[in-house]
């Protein structure tokens, strides 16, 4: 993963990470820019990332962090084997909390209304992102595809 073309440009990873909004005035138009890395590299960068994210997976990441916890605790090494199963359990629990798909207050929310202003579907940025990376990269998810409601793969996407 760390030799994916989107990898290497650490900057630009902070700033798709950060959400970073751009604003350009020219005359009496106002446009908002939202830089995205392109589609076909986090399509990419996602087959690559899919092993790790399914909890089914070999190599998922909680598996990954498992199989350490037990070298660590077979290793005839010289450490403090409390405090590895320690920092083992705080990395499960910092994974499970990156994987809530739950919406925080502080999230921006995308609405589709009808013409009478009344919410038709309501989603936070956050649920619209897993739903692109479980729906669209990993396959995974159909009950994720059903409430995402009318928001299509653009909407997720973009």
């Amino acid at each position: 993963m760390a030799a994916h073309s989107l990898a290497q440009d650490k900057d630009a990873i902070r700033s798709y990470a950060n959400g970073t909004l751009k604003f350009q005035v020219v005359g009496e138009e106002a446009t908002m820019i939202h830089p995205i890395p392109p589609q076909e590299s986090l399509e990419s960068l996602g087959a690559r990332v899919r092993p790790i994210l399914l909890e089914g997976e070999v190599v998922s990441f909680r598996n990954g962090i498992d199989s350490l916890g037990y070298l660590l605790h077979q290793s005839d090494a010289d450490f403090d084997k409390d405090q590895a199963k320690r920092i083992c359990k705080d990395f499960k629990k910092s994974w499970r909390s990156l994987l809530e798909r739950h919406r925080d207050v502080n999230d921006p929310i995308v609405r589709m209304v009808d013409p009478d202003d009344q919410v038709l579907h309501e989603h936070s940025w956050r649920e619209l992102a897993w739903a692109w990376v479980y729906i669209d990269l990993v396959h995974e998810d159909s009950d994720r595809l059903a409430r995402s409601g009318r928001f299509g793969i653009s909407e997720r996407y973009w």
